[in-house]
């Protein structure tokens, strides 16, 4: 068996920040030993991972306050643990998660009912319908403070449903803008773990969090109106009338724009049309266009279940459209 001092340096050396607290080890060892069982260094780092932060480290200082959230990008060196508190997928409506959801407590409920049945075969053949998967909103914290975070960059081991809460993300050279972490794969290492209070009432809040979505989406105002618009064609001329001034000679193709490489809208671009071939860049220059363009992505998945009623708004707005035509 390792001895205690071991133990203690070896959790102090892969989880530096927010600090392991020393009493925690002890009574984690000692709870160990009470019960029969293993206390070794990776005895004690799986306890580690399935606990509370803000019970088994001390305070860190890492993390900026609420005072730094509205200072310009930050990066925070690391390496920094933090714990998962929620997960959302800001890029997908939330009516489509609601519907998903529902289907999947249809299918987990049925193979809870064949279970019972003793018909093992016909529950691993059930077939629980994943999640829409776009670009995951997160709340991650020390332990103490709690931050939003966002997948810059799609992140391999986070997934809505399938993360539970109270796992723990290392991160390293993360970028922290108006009070948001922009996480990528280079930056954020999934390291497991659970935290068993936070995931008994994981079900319950995603809910309440996707009705609540619904009904913002439901009260937000939208301005469906325009202006009637009454077109004029130009008469019609014959070729051989001597009436008809000469006709100017056609304008010159305008030249094709240069895709941007550079500046905001080059940003813009590659948030919303991520490479595909797996590379990933990390060296932007991420600035409060980025936030924006998640603002518009989110407010996208909000609206997009009310783009029937619009699209039918539209067309009744054509119909009463004045098409004026000269003689």
């Amino acid at each position: 068996m390792a001895t205690l001092q071991a133990v203690r340096a070896y959790l102090a050396g892969r989880y530096p920040d927010p600090p392991p607290d020393q009493a925690w080890v002890n009574e984690c060892v000692a709870a160990l030993l009470a019960a029969g069982l293993s206390a070794d260094a990776h005895s004690v780092e799986h306890q580690y991972l399935c606990s509370d932060l803000g019970a088994s480290t001390t305070p860190s200082h890492t993390l900026p306050t609420a005072e730094d959230v509205g200072r310009h990008t930050t990066t925070i060196p690391g390496p920094l643990i933090v714990q998962v508190h929620s997960v959302m997928d800001v890029g997908v409506s939330a009516v489509s998660l609601q519907r998903t959801m529902e289907e999947r407590r249809d299918v987990l409920s049925g193979a809870t009912r064949i279970r019972r049945m003793d018909d093992d075969e016909e529950v691993k053949e059930g077939k629980v319908p994943p999640y829409p998967r776009s670009m995951l909103a997160l709340e991650v914290s020390d332990g103490r403070t709690v931050v939003r975070a966002i997948e810059y960059r799609r992140v391999e081991g986070l997934k809505l449903a399938d993360t539970p809460l109270g796992t723990k993300l290392r991160l390293r050279n993360v970028r922290f803008l108006k009070g948001t972490l922009l996480l990528t794969p280079h930056n954020c290492e999934v390291l497991g773990g659970v935290i068993e209070a936070l995931e008994a009432e994981q079900g319950d809040k995603f809910a309440a969090a996707l009705a609540a979505r619904i009904e913002n989406a439901r009260h937000e105002p939208t301005d469906t109106s325009r202006p009637v618009q009454t077109r004029r064609t130009l008469p019609v001329r014959t070729a051989r009338s001597s009436t008809v001034a000469a006709l100017p000679p056609p304008r010159a193709a305008p030249p094709k724009r240069r895709a941007a490489v550079a500046g905001a809208a080059a940003r813009r671009a590659a948030f919303m049309n991520p490479p595909s071939d797996g590379t990933i860049d990390d060296s932007f220059d991420v600035d409060e266009g980025f936030l924006d363009d998640i603002d518009i992505v989110e407010a996208a998945a909000l609206n997009r279940q009310r783009a029937p009623e619009r699209q039918r708004q539209r067309q009744q707005e054509e119909e009463v459209d004045v098409i004026e035509i000269s003689d």
